[in-house]
């Protein structure tokens, strides 16, 4: 027979689980998936290669997909429904820190350590993550 604390425990599992499947609900509604769509991408997910070399497999028919070799359309796309979400003044002051290679990158030593570039040069202050990528797409965008 369980003790008093564990059907405390007990209890307190089953009203956590009802808001839980209360609050997945709310949101199913707020962005419109329907529990019919839940299921097939469980599903789909289920149906997924579970073995190394069906994952191999599956990989390989993915890597076969012809690429659309010019991204820059999608990539305007998604830098305008991104430069909505960052404040203009505030992405302004992020442009005026140092976020583009400079000459002295080419010239200088290469050091990795795990894949990382390290104990190079002056450590610069740049631009907040967000705000270097928003900075960098938008360069290669104009053809920086």
């Amino acid at each position: 027979m369980p003790s008093d604390e564990v059907r405390r425990l007990q209890q307190e599992l089953r009203a956590l689980s009802v808001e839980v499947r209360r609050e997945l609900r709310r949101v199913q509604r707020i962005i419109g998936i329907s529990e019919a769509e839940l299921g097939a991408m469980e599903e789909a997910k289920r149906e997924r290669p579970q073995s190394d070399d069906q994952k191999k497999l599956w990989r390989i028919e993915i890597e076969q997909v012809d690429g659309s070799h010019d991204l820059d359309e999608l990539a305007a796309a998604g830098l305008m429904q991104l430069l909505r979400l960052a404040p203009p003044e505030w992405l302004r002051r992020e442009a005026q820190k140092v976020y583009r290679l400079d000459s002295v990158f080419l010239t200088s030593p290469l050091h990795l350590v795990n894949g990382c570039r390290v104990g190079v040069g002056p450590v610069q202050d740049g631009p907040q993550r967000f705000a270097r990528m928003l900075l960098m797409t938008q360069d290669h965008l104009d053809k920086r």
